[in-house]
């Protein structure tokens, strides 16, 4: 006795094709960043040395012109969607403690894929110099560049479906510590 069994697939079943959904925009949700212990790394600008020369017999103010530095912000991700949403603004952490609880600043920074950068400043009060003396000022400003991961968190605008982007932010900030020297001497 010999059997025989043919088996045979017909695309043409007379089911309904389903075609798939794709959402060609998305809304931002949220964004989560998570620190590590080696997050941080310190680093100090030298301020150019200020010199006042104070020639009269009475005590004198003199301002000190703000300082300017360079904080910045960068998103990477080798997620092929990770920037669909590009340029929405977005808050970055501003302070990571020791047990890495972060807080996030201001939202100024845009996600995106390049390195932004915005100028901040440090203000200084009134520097008194004293009668026929010469009073100089060295500055060193400390600033902090933090490395995190982050989740972003996006809807489709058309199914709903949600979408985790996961990538590295790095950005470099004022660390709030500020260390003055003067010397002063007379004239």
């Amino acid at each position: 006795m010999i059997c025989s069994f043919i088996v045979s697939c017909d695309s043409g079943s007379g089911l309904p094709e389903v075609e798939e959904t794709i959402d060609e925009s998305y809304s931002f949700l949220n964004i989560e960043y998570y620190a590590a212990d080696s997050c941080r790394d310190s680093l100090f600008i030298d301020m150019p040395t200020i010199t006042f020369f104070n020639n009269d017999n009475t005590t004198r103010m003199y301002p000190v012109e703000p300082f300017i530095y360079d904080e910045t912000s960068h998103f990477v991700s080798e997620d092929s969607d990770a920037f669909l949403v590009e340029g929405m603004e977005l808050f970055v952490p501003q302070y990571i403690d020791v047990n890495n609880k972060i807080s996030l600043g201001s939202r100024k920074w845009k996600y995106s894929r390049n390195v932004q950068s915005k100028k901040s400043k440090v203000t200084f009060s009134d520097v008194k110099v004293m009668p026929n003396s010469v009073l100089t000022m060295d500055c060193r400003l400390f600033l902090i560049k933090y490395k995190t991961d982050y989740k972003l968190y996006l809807k489709g605008d058309i199914t709903g479906h949600i979408k985790i982007i996961e990538g590295i932010w790095t950005g470099v900030c004022c660390d709030n510590r500020i260390q003055i020297d003067f010397q002063s001497s007379d004239l």
